[in-house]
Protein backbone atom coordinates (compact mmCIF):
# COMPACT_ATOMS: atom_id res chain seq x y z
CA UNK A 1 0.00 0.00 0.00
CA UNK A 2 1.25 3.47 -0.80
CA UNK A 3 -0.05 7.00 -0.78
CA UNK A 4 0.15 9.40 -3.72
CA UNK A 5 0.32 13.07 -2.81
CA UNK A 6 -0.01 15.75 -5.48
CA UNK A 7 1.84 18.87 -4.46
CA UNK A 8 0.94 20.99 -7.47
CA UNK A 9 -0.14 20.91 -11.08
CA UNK A 10 1.80 22.54 -13.86
CA UNK A 11 -0.68 24.28 -16.18
CA UNK A 12 1.50 23.71 -19.27
CA UNK A 13 1.28 19.96 -18.75
CA UNK A 14 -2.47 20.07 -18.15
CA UNK A 15 -2.90 22.10 -21.34
CA UNK A 16 -1.12 19.34 -23.27
CA UNK A 17 2.17 21.11 -23.90
CA UNK A 18 5.20 18.91 -23.60
CA UNK A 19 7.72 20.74 -21.44
CA UNK A 20 9.93 17.76 -20.60
CA UNK A 21 11.04 14.60 -22.37
CA UNK A 22 13.28 11.64 -21.63
CA UNK A 23 14.87 9.72 -24.50
CA UNK A 24 15.46 7.11 -25.71
CA UNK A 25 12.28 5.74 -24.21
CA UNK A 26 12.27 2.79 -23.72
CA UNK A 27 15.93 2.61 -22.77
CA UNK A 28 18.47 -0.04 -21.91
CA UNK A 29 20.83 2.36 -20.13
CA UNK A 30 21.78 6.01 -20.52
CA UNK A 31 18.96 8.51 -21.03
CA UNK A 32 18.81 12.21 -21.78
CA UNK A 33 16.35 14.53 -20.07
CA UNK A 34 15.46 17.70 -21.96
CA UNK A 35 13.10 20.51 -21.07
CA UNK A 36 12.03 23.73 -22.72
CA UNK A 37 11.73 25.34 -19.29
CA UNK A 38 14.23 28.05 -18.39
CA UNK A 39 15.17 26.79 -14.92
CA UNK A 40 17.61 28.52 -12.58
CA UNK A 41 19.37 27.36 -9.45
CA UNK A 42 19.30 23.89 -7.96
CA UNK A 43 17.36 21.25 -9.88
CA UNK A 44 16.67 17.88 -8.23
CA UNK A 45 15.96 14.81 -10.33
CA UNK A 46 14.42 11.84 -8.52
CA UNK A 47 13.84 8.51 -10.25
CA UNK A 48 11.26 6.28 -8.54
CA UNK A 49 10.19 2.74 -9.30
CA UNK A 50 6.61 1.44 -9.64
CA UNK A 51 6.40 1.12 -5.84
CA UNK A 52 7.27 4.79 -5.38
CA UNK A 53 10.72 3.99 -3.96
CA UNK A 54 13.45 6.47 -4.91
CA UNK A 55 16.15 4.49 -6.73
CA UNK A 56 18.27 7.38 -8.01
CA UNK A 57 18.62 11.04 -7.06
CA UNK A 58 20.64 13.67 -8.91
CA UNK A 59 21.28 17.33 -8.10
CA UNK A 60 22.15 19.72 -10.92
CA UNK A 61 22.50 23.47 -11.26
CA UNK A 62 20.52 25.21 -14.01
CA UNK A 63 21.72 28.43 -15.59
CA UNK A 64 18.43 29.96 -16.73
CA UNK A 65 18.41 28.49 -20.22
CA UNK A 66 16.53 25.40 -21.39
CA UNK A 67 17.64 22.66 -18.99
CA UNK A 68 18.99 19.26 -19.96
CA UNK A 69 21.10 16.47 -18.51
CA UNK A 70 21.71 12.76 -18.87
CA UNK A 71 21.89 9.88 -16.42
CA UNK A 72 22.53 6.15 -16.45
CA UNK A 73 19.78 3.60 -15.72
CA UNK A 74 21.90 0.56 -16.62
CA UNK A 75 21.99 -0.72 -13.02
CA UNK A 76 18.21 -0.53 -12.59
CA UNK A 77 15.89 -3.51 -13.13
CA UNK A 78 13.55 -3.60 -16.10
CA UNK A 79 10.32 -1.73 -15.46
CA UNK A 80 8.54 1.62 -15.55
CA UNK A 81 10.10 4.52 -13.66
CA UNK A 82 8.95 8.06 -12.94
CA UNK A 83 11.46 10.86 -13.42
CA UNK A 84 10.54 13.87 -11.26
CA UNK A 85 12.31 17.17 -11.88
CA UNK A 86 11.99 19.71 -9.07
CA UNK A 87 13.02 23.35 -9.27
CA UNK A 88 11.96 25.55 -6.38
CA UNK A 89 8.37 24.64 -5.54
CA UNK A 90 7.56 23.25 -9.02
CA UNK A 91 7.78 19.57 -9.98
CA UNK A 92 7.34 17.93 -13.39
CA UNK A 93 7.11 14.16 -13.87
CA UNK A 94 7.62 11.97 -16.93
CA UNK A 95 7.72 8.16 -17.17
CA UNK A 96 10.49 6.10 -18.74
CA UNK A 97 10.66 2.38 -19.45
CA UNK A 98 13.87 0.50 -18.62
CA UNK A 99 14.08 -2.61 -20.82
Amino acid sequence: EFEVVFTGVNEDVVAGESVMSVYPNPTSGRVTLATTLALTGTVRIDITNALGERVLSINEVASGAAFGTSFDMTNLSAGVYNVAVTSGSDTWVVSVVRQ
